[in-house]
C-alpha cells in the first residue's frame, strides 16, 4: 500500500489482485471465504519496496534519514487516510444507530493514531466485546500494522548498522540481511505459537505479522541475475503456480483456518515468488495480464480502494434497511472506484508530489499532529457526551427496574400493564448496548466470579449468602446474564448460592464435541472447557449442594445428550437435584437487539423455534426439571425485542442487565419449588 520507487507493472498487478480479494471477501464472504489473505499480499509487497528503498539509501549514504523517510510516509498515506476517517466520523454521527456509536468512536480514535490493531486484539479476547459489530474503520487494523512497520523498520536497519559497526562487519547489506532473517524466524515462530494459543490476538498483533514484511524485505537482497528468463516456459509455469497459491488460498481458507500461523506461508510464498520472478511480456504469463490498463488503474488506486470500500459496506444497510446483495454490492464497487479515483487525483497525488511549504518535513509532521489531535478530540467529545447520556438513562432505568409494582420490562406482563410490547420513554438503544453489568462487571465480587476462556483454569468460584440450603448455579455467559436475579432469588429464600460460570463453556463438553470440530483453536477451547467442567463436577460432588441449576447456550455446541443424562444421574445418585434453565430465544443471527430496535434493519420480532438442544433433550429423557422463560420472552407467535419499554437483548443473545433483573419475580415463582431443602 506504499508508493513505488521504480514502478513495476507486475507489482501493481499484485496490488490490484490483493485489493480485489479483500473487497470481494468483504462484500460476499461466502463466495470468497479466504479473501482476507489479500492483506498478507500487501504486507509482503510493502516489505519488499520499503526495504529496497532503505537499502538504496544505505548504499548511497551509509545510513537512513528517519525524519525524511517518515515525512514521505506521512505525505503519501495520511491525507487519504484522514479523509476517509473524517467521512467515517460523519457517517457514524448521521447514519449509524446510536447503539453502536461508542464503539465506532473509540475505534476511529484508535485508527487515527494507528493502534487499532491492538484495540481489536484486546477486544478479541474480551468476551463482552468479541461479538461487537464491525465498525466503519475496522479495516484500519492492517494500516495500523503497516504504519508500525514504517516506524520500526528504519530503526531496525539503523540498529543493524550500529551492531555491524560494533562487530566490524564490512558489508552493511550482510548485517541488515541477517537481522531481517532473525526477525523472520522469530516472528514466524511466535505467529505459529500465538495462532494456536490465542488466535484473536494473533490475527491483529503486529509481531505475528512482522515475518511477512521480513519475507518481502529479504527479497530486496535477491540479485536481478537470480531471476529466470521471463521468456522461458519455466518462468511461465512458476508464475502461474505462484498465482494459484494466492488465489487458491483465497478460495480454500475460511474463518476456521488457523491464521496467520504456518498456513499463511502459502499466500506469502506465492507473493514472494511472483516478486522475485519479476515482470514478463510473455502473453502466456500472468504478469502479462497485469499490463492491462484497468488492472494498472486498480493497482494505482488500491490504497484508496482499500480505504473507501469498508465504510460503504458498513453504512449502506443502515441507509437501505436491507442486507447487501448482488445489486447493492455492485453499487458499492462502483462508488468505491469513483471515490478512489477522485481521492488519488485530488488528495494523494497533490500531497505526494507537493512542492514548496508542503514539501517541508515540519509541514508533514504538523499535518499529522493536527489531524490526529482533531480526530481524537472529536471522538473523545462524542464519547463523553454519550457517557453522560448513558448515566442519565441509567438513573431512570435503575429506578424502574427495581420497582416490581411498575410496568418496566417483565413487570409489564406480571402486572398486566397496557401495551406490554410497546416502546416507552425508557426505551434507549444506545444505553441497552452497554447495559451488561449483570455479566460480572457490576461489582468486584461478581467480576471475580465470571471468567471467559482462555483464562487460567480453574475459574474462581464464588459464594453469595450463608443459608443452610446450598444451590449451585452453573453455566456459561447465559448463566452470567441471569446472575443478578438469581442472587436476588437466593437472598429472598435464604440460600447459599455457589456460582460456577465460565463464558463460552456449557459444562457438558466432552470428546464427542471435539470429534465434530476442525479448527485447532476451537478444539483447544473445548479442551479447556472439559478441564473446567471436571473441576465443577468434582467441586459439586465434594460440596454436596442441595440443587444444581444449569444455564447455558448449549444448543450451539455438538454435545452428546447421553453424556449429559449420565451427569444428571450421577448428581441424583449423590443426593443432588439437577435443574435445567432453558436458554433464551435470542435475536436473529447477526442482529443485535439495540441496533434492530433503533434502525429497523430487519423485522425485530423473532419467531420462537424448536431448537436441537442436547441439554434439554437429556432433561426431557430422564425427567430432569426444566424451567423455561419462553412464555415471558415470547407471546403466542413472536419474541418481541422490547418488553415493558426495556430492550430485551444487549446484543444477539445476551439479556440486558435491566431487563434480566425484571425476571426476578418469575424466577422467584418457578425455581424455589424445584430446590431440595
Amino acid at each position: 500500500m506504499s508508493d513505488v520507487p521504480a514502478k513495476r507493472l507486475d507489482i501493481q498487478g499484485l496490488r490490484a489482485l490483493a485489493v480485489l480479494l479483500v473487497v470481494v471477501y468483504h462484500l460476499w464472504p461466502s463466495r470468497l471465504t479466504g479473501g482476507y489473505i489479500g492483506v498478507d499480499v500487501f504486507f509482503v509487497i510493502s516489505g519488499y519496496l520499503i526495504t529496497a528503498h532503505l537499502l538504496s539509501e544505505v548504499d548511497r549514504t551509509g545510513t537512513v534519514s528517519l525524519t525524511r523517510f517518515w515525512a514521505r510516509r506521512i505525505r503519501r498515506l495520511l491525507p487519504a487516510a484522514f479523509l476517509v476517517i473524517g467521512a467515517s466520523l460523519a457517517i457514524a454521527y448521521f447514519v449509524l444507530p446510536s447503539s453502536v456509536l461508542t464503539q465506532n468512536l473509540s475505534e476511529i480514535g484508535a485508527a487515527s493514531v494507528y493502534v487499532l490493531n491492538w484495540l481489536l486484539a484486546f477486544n478479541a479476547v474480551d468476551y463482552l466485546a468479541a461479538e461487537n459489530a464491525p465498525s466503519l474503520v475496522q479495516h484500519y487494523w492492517s494500516l495500523s500494522v503497516e504504519e508500525q512497520f514504517y516506524i520500526v523498520w528504519p530503526l531496525l536497519i539503523l540498529l543493524a548498522l550500529a551492531f555491524g559497526k560494533l562487530l566490524r562487519v564490512e558489508s552493511r547489506r550482510t548485517v541488515i540481511g541477517v537481522t531481517l532473517a532473525v526477525v523472520f524466524v522469530a516472528s514466524l515462530t511466535y505467529s505459529v505459537w500465538m495462532t494456536s494459543s490465542n488466535p484473536g490476538i494473533a490475527y491483529f498483533a503486529t509481531p505475528t505479522r512482522a515475518w511477512e514484511f521480513a519475507v518481502g524485505g529479504l527479497l530486496a537482497f535477491a540479485p536481478a541475475t537470480f531471476r529466470l528468463d521471463a521468456s522461458r516456459a519455466s518462468h511461465v509455469i512458476l508464475s502461474w503456480a505462484s498465482l494459484v497459491a494466492i488465489v487458491g488460498s483465497a478460495y480454500v481458507f475460511d474463518a476456521s483456518t488457523a491464521f496467520p500461523g504456518y498456513i499463511a506461508l502459502i499466500p506469502v510464498a506465492g507473493t514472494a515468488a511472483l516478486i522475485v520472478l519479476g515482470d514478463s511480456a510473455n502473453v502466456w504469463s500472468p504478469q502479462y495480464l497485469a499490463r492491462h490498463g484497468f488492472v494498472q488503474m486498480l493497482g494505482d488506486t488500491s490504497y484508496a480502494i482499500y480505504l473507501w470500500h469498508w465504510p460503504l459496506i458498513v453504512a449502506l444497510p443502515h441507509l437501505t434497511g436491507k442486507p447487501i446483495g448482488l445489486k447493492w454490492g455492485m453499487a458499492i464497487l462502483g462508488a468505491t472506484v469513483l471515490l478512489s479515483l477522485l481521492t488519488q487525483r485530488f488528495v494523494e497525488e497533490p500531497f505526494r508530489t507537493a512542492s514548496g511549504p508542503l514539501r517541508l518535513r515540519r509541514t508533514a509532521y504538523s499535518m499529522m499532529a493536527i489531524g490526529m489531535a482533531a480526530v481524537v478530540g472529536v471522538a473523545a467529545v462524542g464519547a463523553s457526551n454519550l457517557q453522560r447520556s448513558y448515566e442519565e438513562a441509567k438513573s431512570g432505568i435503575n429506578t424502574a427496574m427495581y420497582a416490581a409494582e411498575g410496568c418496566y420490562g417483565a413487570y409489564a406482563l406480571i402486572n398486566d400493564c397496557d401495551n406490554p410490547y410497546s416502546s416507552t420513554s425508557l426505551t434507549n438503544p444506545a444505553f441497552a448496548a452497554v447495559d451488561k453489568d449483570s455479566w460480572g462487571r457490576n461489582d468486584p465480587g461478581e467480576k471475580a466470579c465470571i471468567k471467559t476462556y482462555p483464562s487460567n483454569l480453574p475459574a474462581r468460584d464464588c459464594t453469595f449468602g450463608e443459608g443452610t440450603t446450598t444451590v449451585a448455579f452453573v453455566g456459561d455467559s447465559h448463566a452470567g446474564h441471569l446472575l443478578e436475579p438469581m442472587k436476588k432469588v437466593a437472598e429472598e429464600n435464604g440460600w447459599r448460592l455457589r456460582v460456577y460460570i465460565l463464558g463460552g463453556c456449557s459444562t457438558f463438553e466432552d470428546q464427542f464435541t471435539i470429534d465434530g470440530l476442525q479448527n485447532p483453536q476451537t478444539i483447544k477451547n473445548v479442551e479447556a472447557c472439559m478441564e473446567w467442567s471436571e473441576h465443577v463436577r468434582q467441586s459439586i460432588l465434594d460440596e454436596q449442594p442441595h440443587t444444581v441449576i444449569f444455564s447455558s447456550m448449549s444448543w450451539r455446541r455438538l454435545i452428546d445428550p447421553s453424556t449429559i443424562a449420565a451427569s444428571f444421574d450421577e448428581y441424583r445418585s449423590s443426593g443432588i437435584t439437577p435443574v435445567v434453565l432453558e436458554d433464551v430465544p435470542g435475536m436473529p443471527d447477526g442482529v443485535t437487539g439495540p441496533a434492530c430496535v433503533e434502525s429497523k434493519l430487519l423485522p425485530c420480532d423473532t419467531k420462537l423455534k424448536e431448537r436441537v438442544d442436547p441439554v434439554l433433550e437429556a432433561a426431557r429423557t430422564d425427567g430432569t426439571a426444566i424451567v423455561s422463560l419462553n412464555d415471558v420472552l415470547c407471546d403466542d407467535t413472536n419474541c418481541p425485542p422490547v418488553i415493558g419499554g426495556a430492550i430485551v437483548y444487549t446484543d444477539e443473545h445476551h439479556l440486558s442487565r435491566s431487563f434480566a433483573y425484571t425476571l426476578t419475580p418469575i424466577l422467584l415463582e418457578r425455581i424455589p419449588a424445584l430446590v431440595r431443602q
